[in-house]
């Protein structure tokens, strides 16, 4: 049996237990440990945020230095430690962990386009990463990780492979894989039925206002709560009027969706943890900035990205990028007469896009991100 423990910021859950194959790794003889890290390096996102699938008693609560110190003991040369998160790049976890030798792995799986040339030019000009969002300073922290090179680095996409946020050199064994929206599609590629018996387009929810990472900033406040919710719903009811497609929200699975909740979006359907499917079987695919704007990639879905001078200059410049990458259309929903003018999915940007940050290309086998880590693992037997 192999010792594989992953590092992480948060704990335990049924998302990240299924993201980072947990059952999968079980059963190819790996002994799965989580060492949650966010009680001791990020106390007060640790303190406020509990994850709503939370599973009680899974993870190792690191609360200080010392109990870590403890824990690594367990850690042997034949230990694998993922890094997901790139834990190692706080240098108190560095300090502990550049004492032990194992076998360093980490991953790219979710890469997305940040921002363009374009954007990048408003952002220095505007700043607004310092005056609308500044993080919370996190002492000692590096986003590059260049202390320890990776041992085994996982990557899913063209855009992903040199990364500069972890140290990669000749003894790196890269694998490609799929991305997890991939996983997720090829998990749901025999259901043909939808689940619903009606023409409707998807909106995929991000709980703007209230999102739980928004703890990690010092400025709270993406948006204006009041004016979000009625600039949506007021865009919700025009779509539905000229199409005829109903909306269905796609519910973020960090939120919880109580009666109070819901009536944000005017009594509108929302489905939890459906969300690969409703786009598989929707008209349209409504986005701001989510991930799981890839399904629509995927699923070759017309995307339509929501902006409104409500949202903060970062959120604007980001929906911006995306829309042109994509050649796909944008709506500025805080202008009243705003045309509806939806333009069809341009091919040749969807191909690039799925390349360079779903699937590589078709060496990759239609597997999971974990069987395909296994199998390399078991042939270099």
């Amino acid at each position: 049996m192999k010792l594989i423990i992953f590092l992480t910021l948060t704990y335990g859950n049924e998302r990240d237990s299924k993201r980072l194959g947990f059952e999968h790794l079980k059963k190819n003889n790996f002994v799965i440990e989580q060492c949650n890290l966010g009680p001791w390096l990020l106390p007060n996102y640790a303190s406020n945020y509990v994850p709503i699938d939370k599973i009680d008693n899974f993870s190792k609560d690191i609360n200080h230095a010392e109990q870590f110190i403890e824990y690594v003991k367990k850690i042997t040369s034949n230990t694998y430690i993922f890094d997901p998160w790139n834990c190692y790049g706080f240098s108190q976890v560095e300090n502990i962990l550049s004492k032990k030798k194992f076998i360093y792995c980490s991953m790219i799986t979710n890469n997305h386009l940040t921002y363009d040339i374009l954007s990048r030019i408003k952002l220095k000009i505007f700043s607004t990463f310092t005056s609308h969002q500044k993080k919370l300073k996190i002492t000692n922290y590096n986003k590059s990780n260049k202390n320890r090179n990776l041992d085994y680095f996982l990557y899913a996409g063209n855009k992903s492979k040199n990364n500069r946020k972890f140290f990669i050199n000749q003894s790196t064994k890269k694998i490609k894989v799929n991305s997890h929206d991939y996983d997720n599609y090829l998990e749901t590629l025999k259901t043909n039925k939808s689940l619903f018996n009606f023409k409707y387009s998807i909106f995929i929810d991000e709980a703007f206002p209230n999102h739980p990472d928004l703890l990690l900033y010092k400025n709270k406040k993406q948006c204006d709560p009041d004016i979000y919710y009625k600039e949506l719903n007021n865009f919700f009811n025009k779509y539905e009027q000229i199409t005829k497609n109903k909306i269905i929200i796609a519910g973020h699975p960090r939120i919880k969706y109580d009666k109070s909740y819901r009536n944000y979006f005017n009594n509108r359907d929302i489905v939890i943890d459906k969300t690969n499917l409703l786009i598989k079987f929707s008209e349209d695919v409504i986005v701001h900035t989510s991930q799981a704007h890839c399904y629509a990639i995927i699923y070759n879905k017309r995307l339509i990205w929501i902006d409104s001078n409500n949202y903060n200059n970062n959120t604007r410049l980001l929906i911006q990028s995306r829309s042109r990458y994509l050649n796909s259309s944008i709506i500025n929903i805080s202008k009243y007469n705003f045309k509806l003018n939806i333009k069809p999915i341009s091919k040749k940007k969807y191909k690039k896009y799925f390349n360079d940050y779903i699937r590589e290309d078709q060496s990759i086998p239609n597997k999971s991100v974990w069987e395909i880590f296994t199998d390399n693992i078991n042939n270099e037997k």
